[in-house]
């Protein structure tokens, strides 16, 4: 069958890309290769099950989809292997200087959206439905707010939402930061400042928990092993990392799994499968999905980018710009195998295909590899000159390349006006948070950057050397 020759071909083009690519298993396109080996072999364990009979349009889908982002990430880290090899040396890993004030000010501010998105979340519910736990209530909350769109989240927590995830990022980054920086030269007071640099990451986690988005759960966690990998290795100056890691990351991964699944009840998931049945319900289904999709297509839309432009033509809607009776929700149709449900994801490839057909998803398709290689790349060879900002960047946008064998995010998420803001937003958090220092000698004196304070209400030159990033 072609799932089983799908699956034996990345796994051999896997293994040659790790040798090219000098065994650095975060490069974009070894990690596309992986999230799609997951996925392909998940889906083998559900053929019989899931009537599964892979058509030749798949398998080439699939097949050259993957050749695509592996051409593309190779020829791409070959110039930049080839221009800045030399130049690559060990630096040490300066510690962001972080008070506690803004540790509590962060903690204090994402610990109030947490309370104001529950008493929310417990009025929408109310309206919608009676509920004796708090799994019933959330399952009725996700119901109205994402399936039916019949009720939804004032706006303004929405940007206050925004905040609150970009604290969880700038401070995941600072702890890993700080982590490496430190290593054995860890103290009680210092051991105490990282656990609190968790509070705003922890406290994300607990906002995934109430709007049941597990995926938002697993994005953050993806991000923060990733740029722990590009930290370290600027620390060491390692491009790679050994297979005992390697294999405490799979381990951990699996962990991660099983913890996916437990959580199904608690975020208002009705699961009466058993483990392994359920990891790769969901890690599979959507191979099949795409495979259904091109067996049974949909319609077509006249709208430009329907699918793939979800969150721009929302934007578009609102303003009056897009006319429509009622605007279409964001999720896709369910594909059946007799009565057995197989689900409604489909890989990125569903909607690229259905809005542009095929030679328009290979140019987005390229578009991506492409962004998302030099980024990683002028990560790994240190050539901006804000690391650290580009680096909770890189943090929050790496999931796109892991799930990217769920949905489209590179689009869905990148093509909107909401990520021009949040891109302005975080600037701006970074310069607060990291940048920016206050202090009270003799006087109050902010420093704006480090080369310029503010002090007296008069700017001057700062003479004193601050080392405030990763790298400079």
């Amino acid at each position: 069958m072609l799932i089983y020759l799908l699956f034996g071909l990345l796994v051999v083009l896997y293994g040659i890309l790790y040798v090219k690519v000098n065994k650095d298993i975060f490069t974009p396109a070894l990690l596309f290769l992986l999230a799609y080996i997951v996925s392909v072999g998940c889906a083998l364990f559900n053929v019989e099950r899931w009537g599964i009979s892979m058509i030749p349009m798949t398998f080439f889908v699939l097949l050259i989809g993957a050749a695509e982002f592996v051409v593309i990430g190779v020829a791409i880290d070959r110039k930049y292997k080839k221009r800045y090899e030399g130049t690559r040396k060990k630096i040490a890993v300066k510690e962001i200087d972080l008070p506690w004030w803004k540790i509590i000010a962060a903690s204090a501010f994402c610990a109030v959206y947490i309370a104001l998105l529950y008493f929310n979340m417990i009025e929408i519910a109310s309206r919608n439905g009676k509920f004796n736990t708090l799994s019933q209530a959330l399952n009725i909350f996700k119901e109205v707010t994402s399936v039916t769109l019949k009720e939804s989240l004032p706006w303004w927590l929405g940007q206050v939402e925004r905040i609150a995830m970009l604290c969880a990022y700038i401070f995941l980054y600072i702890f890993v930061n700080n982590l490496v920086a430190t290593g054995r030269r860890m103290t009680k007071e210092k051991a105490l400042k990282l656990g609190a640099c968790l509070l705003p990451v922890l406290l994300h986690l607990c906002n995934g928990f109430l709007v049941s988005d597990r995926l938002q759960m697993l994005q953050i966690l993806v991000g923060g092993i990733v740029i722990y990998f590009l930290i370290w290795s600027y620390h060491t100056g390692k491009a790679y990392i050994s297979i005992k890691t390697i294999g405490i990351l799979a381990i951990a991964a699996c962990g991660g799994l099983v913890l996916f699944y437990l959580s199904a009840s608690l975020v208002g998931r009705i699961n009466t499968k058993g483990l392994l049945e359920y990891i790769t319900f969901y890690c599979g289904c959507s191979i099949e999905c795409l495979n259904q999709f091109f067996k049974h297509p949909p319609a077509a839309s006249e709208i430009f980018g329907k699918e793939t432009f979800y969150n721009l033509n929302l934007k578009l809607y609102n303003l009056g710009l897009l006319n429509l009776d009622k605007f279409y929700p964001i999720h896709l149709e369910f594909r059946y195998y007799g009565d057995v449900m197989v689900g409604n994801i489909y890989t990125a490839y569903r909607r690229w295909i259905y809005d542009f057909g095929y030679i328009g998803a290979m140019i987005l398709q390229g578009v991506m590899a492409g962004t998302m290689s030099v980024f990683y790349n002028k990560l790994k060879y240190r050539t901006f000159k804000n690391t650290g900002f580009w680096l909770v960047l890189y943090s929050y946008i790496v999931y796109t390349i892991v799930f990217h064998p769920i949905d489209g995010y590179f689009y869905l998420q990148g093509v909107s006006q909401t990520f021009v803001t949040t891109l302005i937003l975080l600037a701006l958090m970074y310069w607060f948070f990291v940048t920016m220092k206050v202090k009270f000698r003799g006087g109050f004196t902010v420093y704006i950057n480090e080369k310029w304070k503010f002090e007296k209400f008069r700017f001057s030159k700062n003479k004193e050397k601050k080392n405030v990033q990763t790298r400079k």
